[in-house]
């Protein structure tokens, strides 16, 4: 499975890790997962330092998010570990559409900062 999924109980935190190859269709399975497991509302952890959706497939996966936010509620704050360049790009737009929308997001190069942050959040 590209996206190894692990819920931190204690702090309210459902950590992502990413590795190739990494479609679009596991990241929305993922968000059905979420929706399933009912930790929609939750924070999210994705380290994406091992792999990433492409810009395109960044796009079309944001539409989704929209669309099950509107079914389900707003979605819990995620916070992006990646150290590539183009992600970050990527990630950053992604961010912009995000934060216009009412979902919390921030793009960190280290998952222990994105960690605080989301715990500072919480705070």
């Amino acid at each position: 499975m590209p996206i190894d999924y692990a819920l931190d109980e204690e702090n309210r935190i459902l950590r992502l890790t990413t590795s190739e190859p990494l479609t679009i269709a596991d990241a929305d399975a993922m968000l059905a997962r979420q929706v399933a497991d009912g930790v929609w509302g939750i924070a999210i952890l994705l380290d994406a330092r091992q792999a990433a959706l492409t810009t395109e497939q960044a796009r079309v996966h944001f539409v989704q998010v929209q669309k099950m936010a509107s079914q389900h509620g707003p979605h819990g704050p995620v916070a992006v570990a990646t150290r590539d360049a183009e992600n970050i790009r990527t990630l950053q737009a992604y961010k912009f559409r995000s934060q216009q929308a009412g979902l919390p997001m921030q793009v960190f190069r280290d998952p222990d900062d994105a960690e605080r942050w989301l715990v500072a959040l919480r705070s």
